[in-house]
């Protein structure tokens, strides 16, 4: 294989990945079908445009070159936006499916919020202070089944809002675990 072949190859391979990643790019960023279409036709005319120009206008006129230029730039500038949108498009998708493994690991939330439970906790804590203010003179078995039935209230809700601050910190995890997943392992090493 001669240089002039060897060029002329990675030219073409170059040119041909280039070519895909707009396609792809162009297909992701449409909407309806016919949208798709013209993106897709817009990034390999601007792909072309950047790999071809300067050589179609290397034996023109100083004039023709210079306006080539300018199409040239703006043709590399537009492809390589292209390219950033791809490389940013797949690495979304890629952390979609990395967060995806542990979605299913979310466990179901409370049925009451804490808040609503640490709200009841205080009003039975201040029934059972007003029974305990009571005096023993008369009815002390109906004022201890009361003082009991509290406290039997004051310790269900205090287990009530042991399990919703359990569930709320196994949500926070799995919710940090999904946006861990979600970003590029790669980048990330890279930012610590």
């Amino acid at each position: 294989m001669t240089l002039r072949q060897g060029a002329l190859l990675l030219a073409v391979f170059a040119s041909g990945t280039a070519i895909c990643m707009s396609v792809l790019a162009g297909w992701q960023r449409g909407g309806w079908l016919t949208e798709r279409f013209v993106w897709v036709a817009t990034g390999i005319v601007l792909v072309v445009g950047a790999h071809l120009l300067p050589a179609l206008a290397r034996e023109a006129s100083i004039s023709i070159r210079s306006i080539g230029s300018l199409i040239w730039v703006a043709c590399l500038v537009t492809a390589c936006y292209g390219h950033v949108t791809f490389f940013l498009l797949a690495q979304q998708h890629a952390g979609d499916r990395r967060a995806a493994t542990v979605a299913g690991d979310m466990p179901p939330a409370p049925e009451r919020s804490l808040a609503v439970v640490m709200t009841e906790r205080a009003m039975v804590t201040r029934e059972l202070a007003s029974v305990n203010q009571l005096n023993c003179r008369r009815a002390c078995a109906t004022r201890n089944g009361r003082r009991m039935t509290r406290q039997a209230s004051l310790d269900a809700l205090d287990a009530e809002a042991s399990d919703v601050r359990r569930i709320e910190a196994q949500r926070d995890r799995a919710t940090g675990m999904e946006d861990s997943r979600r970003a590029d392992p790669v980048t990330s090493r890279l930012a610590a």
